[in-house]
């Protein structure tokens, strides 16, 4: 299961936090879950300067982490 943490403290920058959880990041892992470790996955949100946030992914393992990677970021390699 992927769970989602939103904590930067300061209220516009959560508020930017949940919008890319609602509308970029959820509707794309939507049904997502690493069968292999039965484990939660951790999206967390983190201030990457005073005006915008990062999702930081803390996957149960590799594998997941790839899936998730290339799930939100099809180009990148």
């Amino acid at each position: 299961m992927i769970k989602y943490e939103i904590k930067t403290g300061d209220s516009s920058l959560n508020r930017q936090a949940r919008d890319k959880r609602d509308i970029f990041i959820k509707p794309k892992l939507k049904g997502m879950h690493c069968e292999k470790c039965k484990k939660d996955t951790i999206i967390e949100f983190v201030e990457s300067d005073l005006t915008h946030v990062k999702p930081i992914i803390h996957s149960c393992c590799s594998d997941f982490d790839d899936r998730i990677k290339h799930k939100l970021w099809p180009n990148k390699n």
